[in-house]
């Protein structure tokens, strides 16, 4: 047991190991798309046991941003009223369209 006390591995280990539980309310909170990820980030960084747990609480209980809406090719063509094979490029003057199938 002493020779792992004697251990710089073991210390850099042991230390960057506490390290990662002691952000882990902000990581959660950050993967699950918390919107106050700004309050628990604080409230983490905190030095207290009290601040960890309660950023803990907070990143699982808060709920998070709703999901991007994925916008199916369909959708867009509506909206734009193109068709979804062209592609519209800037021109010298105005817009030019470029269909991308060749022109007949």
């Amino acid at each position: 047991m002493n020779v792992l006390a004697h251990s710089y591995v073991f210390w850099i280990a042991l230390i960057m190991g506490l390290l990662a539980l002691y952000i882990l309310p902000s990581v959660i909170a950050a993967v699950r798309g918390v919107q106050g990820l700004g309050w628990i980030i604080f409230i983490n960084l905190l030095p207290t046991g009290v601040g960890w747990l309660a950023a803990l609480i907070a990143a699982v209980g808060l709920p998070g941003r709703p999901p991007a809406r994925v916008a199916t090719q369909a959708a867009d063509t509506r909206r734009s009223g193109h068709r979804p094979c062209e592609q519209t490029l800037p021109g010298p003057v105005g817009s030019f369209v470029a269909d991308r199938r060749g022109s007949s």
